[in-house]
């Protein structure tokens, strides 16, 4: 394995424990074709691909603002890619769903500033990102009727407009896959693929 440099904003998990979990869930895994696996920010050596240098590139363009302060970034767990069916996964080990938005429970959303709220940014980086309506037609953020689907769904909110345009840069197809271990957890990446374009693209394991 390769370093994989210098990963800001908390792109990815440090937690030891949750490495040692991965790291266990990935060596059951069945792979098929040619698919490698890309654990951590790392780099398979020997297979002579890079995938984590595409991944941050293509996480800054949705979230990364001009100016400061910036969020913390979006954080998985593995990336799996075949280059010959083009396809790519992208892993998480706990979704914690429900999650929240840091923005939003801090009253810093400026999707909110009708309902009182102290913006940190004039637009948010997600909404505001390149394809967002036809990649998610189905979110909304409706105070009037307690609705708002980006916080509630939060981290797979962000995976899934990450891997949108990580797997859009290199032309391929994509999976967002999501280790469930409870029937609410599987209830709520349903209830949030269900908002996308792309429903069936989105697998509890």
């Amino acid at each position: 394995m390769a370093g994989a440099g210098e990963w800001e904003r908390g792109a990815l998990p440090g937690d030891g424990e949750d490495r040692e979990a991965c790291l266990a869930f990935l060596e059951g895994l069945r792979l098929s074709g040619e698919s490698r696996v890309f654990p951590w920010g790392l780099d398979p050596r020997a297979s002579g691909l890079a995938l984590w240098e595409p991944y941050r590139q293509a996480r800054d363009r949705v979230e990364r603002y001009a100016e400061d302060p910036q969020e913390p970034g979006c954080r998985v767990d593995w990336l799996i890619w075949d280059p010959r069916a083009r396809w790519l996964a992208l892993g998480l080990l706990r979704p914690a769903l429900p999650s929240s938005c840091p923005r939003f429970a801090s009253r810093r959303c400026p999707l909110m500033t009708g309902s009182g709220a102290e913006p940190s940014h004039p637009e948010c980086n997600y909404w505001a990102s390149e394809g967002f309506s036809g990649r998610v037609p189905g979110l909304e953020l409706n105070p009037e009727w307690q609705r708002f689907d980006c916080h509630r769904h939060y981290r797979l909110f962000q995976c899934h407009l990450v891997l949108e345009e990580l797997a859009a840069s290199l032309g391929a197809g994509w999976t967002l896959q999501v280790l469930c271990r409870e029937a609410r957890q599987r209830a709520l990446v349903l209830e949030y693929a269900a908002l996308t374009s792309r429903p069936d693209w989105f697998v509890c394991l």
